[in-house]
């Protein structure tokens, strides 16, 4: 191929990438009305508190962010706040929470009508927050909520232990331990959620606060089975067997 058709295609290329964005761009800013958030505002604040990224439409990690085990839902977040700590879902939450702007959290993705994305609103993605450790003499896992089953079962199987986790590895753990958790060893140790011992939790506040019989016991309480409605887990703390 000659030189000059190869620049000509590059810069073609660059051009149509552009435009794209320009377009997100426009239709992006028709959608935050609808959340009443100013974007560049929300950017400017946000960005410099995170450990994490702001990622917006266009950008190189949107779509991934954006993507559901349901392929047929194509909701499109107005940003994603990508976060790397705890602490930076605290500032998210307690920022949208301030400015009274809805938004969605999505950890494993699987839900199957996709309400981890929603159209037009900011979504916190936990995916990042996917930990996992593994004490064998106490018998406990501590797993973030990004994590899937397929990621915890080889290091528990590593140290010859047991967890009450789903029947299909690409399952994240949070929605699926939040909702009851229905697995192989169910019927002799519980359901999933049976067998959470304590959780770090983001209030809607945007406090991070421990969970567990002995604390916060009306959290802990309503979180197990309660689904995601009362906080968002950062942390779980799993009894293993």
């Amino acid at each position: 191929m000659p030189l000059h058709f190869q620049l000509f295609l590059s810069s073609f290329i660059n051009f149509i990438y552009e435009l794209i964005k320009i377009s997100l761009w426009m239709i992006l800013f028709e959608r935050t009305e609808e959340t009443g958030m100013n974007l560049s505002e929300a950017y400017e604040h946000l960005q410099p508190q995170l450990d994490g990224t702001l990622v917006l439409p266009g950008e190189f990690e949107y779509e991934d962010s954006r993507e559901t085990w349901n392929t047929r839902v194509g909701s499109h977040p107005s940003l994603v706040v990508k976060v790397k700590t705890s602490q930076d879902v605290a500032v998210a939450v307690k920022y949208f929470s301030e400015g009274g702007i809805p938004f969605t959290v999505k950890s494993g993705g699987h839900c199957f009508a996709g309400k981890g994305v929603r159209e037009g609103h900011p979504l916190i993605d936990l995916s990042g927050l996917n930990r996992i450790e593994i004490n064998r003499t106490d018998k406990r896992a501590f797993i973030g909520p990004g994590a899937r089953w397929g990621e915890i079962y080889p290091r528990t199987i590593e140290e010859g232990l047991a967890i009450t986790g789903g029947t299909v590895s690409s399952v994240g753990v949070s929605g699926f331990t939040l909702g009851g958790g229905s697995g192989y060893l169910s019927r002799k140790f519980g359901l999933a959620v049976d067998n959470v011992l304590s959780m770090e939790v983001v209030t809607a506040r945007g406090e991070i606060v421990q969970a567990s019989e002995s604390e916060n016991a009306a959290l802990f309480w309503a979180l197990r089975g309660g689904s995601g409605n009362f906080g968002l887990v950062l942390k779980f703390e799993f009894k293993l067997h």
